[in-house]
Order: structure tokens, then sequence, then C-alpha cells
């Protein structure tokens, strides 16, 4: 989706906005998280005079409170989960941009070598970093006799290298 004549203007503004509608959504919150503990120990607590008492008992007055507490408090959370901060939606914005950019502009085709060279290093990193079975589930052949003795040589000392391979004979 391409935008047309974007205001930046109204963008950073409503970025700004989301933020303190965030700090609001926390601050009420708190205050119902707050009460909705309360009222629950509260219930908790009298709910076994409640059994004896009039309907005005702590029982009966914290099941009032619990009542409007918790669709508020589950309301505020939700509110502030979907509302984005502003890196979030720094985040979001420039991720867009930087999409559009690359499918649209005809230069960004080809990716430069130098990307493709650091994308195939982190993976070589990372393969070599996988257990046998984890790369069987994957698909990858599993490490030879060289490559697991290449991994237990790095951490050995010179004399316990020496021992080791004077027993392991699965090398020679």
């Amino acid at each position: 989706m391409k935008l047309i004549n974007v205001n930046w203007y109204s963008i950073f503004y409503w970025l700004s906005i989301a933020d303190n509608a965030r700090d609001f959504f926390i601050t009420f919150i708190t205050i119902f998280t707050v009460i909705s503990v309360l009222a629950t120990i509260c219930f908790i607590v009298g709910r076994d005079e409640c059994m004896e008492c009039p309907k005005d008992g702590l029982g009966e007055r914290s099941k009032k409170w619990m009542w409007w507490a918790y669709p508020f408090m589950i309301l505020f959370w939700a509110m502030y989960i979907l509302t984005p901060s502003k890196t979030d939606t720094m985040l979001i914005i420039a991720g867009g941009s930087v999409g559009n950019f690359i499918t649209s502009d005809s230069s960004s085709k080809q990716i430069p070598s130098d990307i493709t060279k650091f994308l195939h290093l982190r993976l070589e990193k990372y393969v070599s970093d996988l257990s046998n079975s984890d790369r069987e589930v994957i698909g990858i052949a599993p490490k030879t006799n060289k490559e697991n003795f290449l991994d237990k040589a790095k951490d050995l000392s010179k004399e316990e290298l020496i021992d080791y391979l004077k027993k392991d004979t699965t090398l020679k």
C-alpha cells in the first residue's frame, strides 16, 4: 500500500498522542488493578461471613467493586497492549518505508555482495552451533568426526589435547 501525500507533521503528532495515551492507560491500569486486588482479597476474607450476614457485608460490597473493576482493568490493559509506543511506531514506519523502497525501486533488486557475505557468515555461525539432532531436523548433514574433534579441541590445553589424541584413534 502506497501512501499518497504523506503529511509527516500529522504522523509525528499522532505518534506523540499514542505515546501519551499509553501513559494514560497505565495510570488507569494501576488504579483498577489495585482496586481489583483489594476487592478480591476482601471478597475472599469476607465470603465466609457473607453467608450469615445481611446484603451489606464485606463480601457483598467487595463483589460489587470486583464487578466494576475487572472489566475496566481488562479494557485498559487491552488498550495499553494494542497502542504502540513511539519506538514501536517508528520501527513500523521505518520498516514499512524500507519495504516499500525495496519493492518499488529497480536498483535495489540486487542485494549488495557485502550484505550477502555477512548473511552467509552469520548463517554459518548459526549452523556451526547446532547439535547433530537439530541439524537433522533442519535438513543439514550432521557434523563429521573432524568437526566434532575441532569443537572439543578448542577448549583443551596442549597437554589435554595430546592425551586425547593418544586415547582416541578415530582421527588417525
